[in-house]
């Protein structure tokens, strides 16, 4: 299966102005074959759309030949799929002068065909606009979703396990809740925060030791948080707090639950 799109131009035709030998894929052309008339069709290596089938000695039934061109530069082919159809063995020689064109080809209709059938093939495999079910993660890279009805969501959680003490940082990108045991002085720093949204997290605070104290940091810069009625947030001397985080506009806003025991 050929899955590409090949260029083709009306009314293409020149001559070879040197010898293709059996054994070569590169040859000089008269005149390039052109989008418009003047703009050369330059074939690039890996890039199917530019590259483009002509016809070699085409009213010669004994030695037509059906070329691939995939590397040239105007008038300069550096780079050929000789004999496309298999008819020579081996390849012909060409001589200067001999007829070169370029004309619709069967291969034009199986490049078609096969691209119209890979693209069936993806379509069916996608997920239907009503109904199904997806598979695996999905990343919107930051697009909007606008009026989702969701139901029976589940949020990732990331351990982030006892800190008793240093930095650790809480990649928002990757979660939205984070769930440690506080044993010590700790800073915990919201990473991948972008100052132009409002992002959320939600923090699951142990504190088994009664001597844990937790400071903040967005993207490394220290923040004092704000708190409703400006009381602050003090750690549970023993038990579990639920903190709600809102980052905004570079400012980090906590909404404490204290005291689950």
């Amino acid at each position: 299966m050929a899955v590409r799109q090949t260029k083709i131009v009306n009314f293409y035709e020149s001559t070879l102005a040197g010898l293709l030998a059996s054994a070569s894929t590169a040859t000089t052309l008269t005149a390039a074959p052109t989008t418009d008339g003047s703009s050369a069709i330059s074939a690039s290596p890996g890039d199917s759309s530019t590259h483009y089938f002509l016809v070699i000695d085409p009213d010669n039934s004994s030695n037509r030949e059906v070329v691939l061109v995939t590397n040239s530069s105007g008038t300069s082919i550096t780079a050929m799929t000789r004999d496309i159809e298999g008819r020579h063995s081996p390849d012909k020689d060409h001589q200067i002068g001999t007829v070169v064109r370029m004309a619709v080809l069967a291969e034009h209709f199986i490049d078609a065909n096969d691209t119209v059938a890979n693209a069936n093939t993806v379509a069916t495999a996608a997920l239907p606009k009503a109904g199904g079910t997806m598979t695996g993660a999905v990343d919107f890279d930051g697009q909007e979703l606008t009026q989702p009805k969701l139901a029976g969501y589940e949020e990732k959680v990331s351990d982030l396990g006892a800190l008793s003490s240093g930095t650790t940082a809480c990649d928002l990108e990757a979660h939205n809740v984070f769930e440690a045991d506080i044993q010590g002085t700790v800073t915990l720093n919201l990473t991948n925060v972008d100052s132009a949204l409002l992002e959320s997290a939600t923090f699951i605070l142990k504190n088994t030791t009664g001597t844990a104290a937790v400071s903040w940091q967005i993207g490394g810069v220290s923040k004092t948080p704000k708190t409703a009625g400006a009381t602050g947030y003090t750690q549970t001397a023993s038990g579990v707090d639920i903190v709600g985080v809102l980052c905004y506009e570079g400012d980090l806003y906590l909404n404490p639950l204290n005291g689950f025991a």
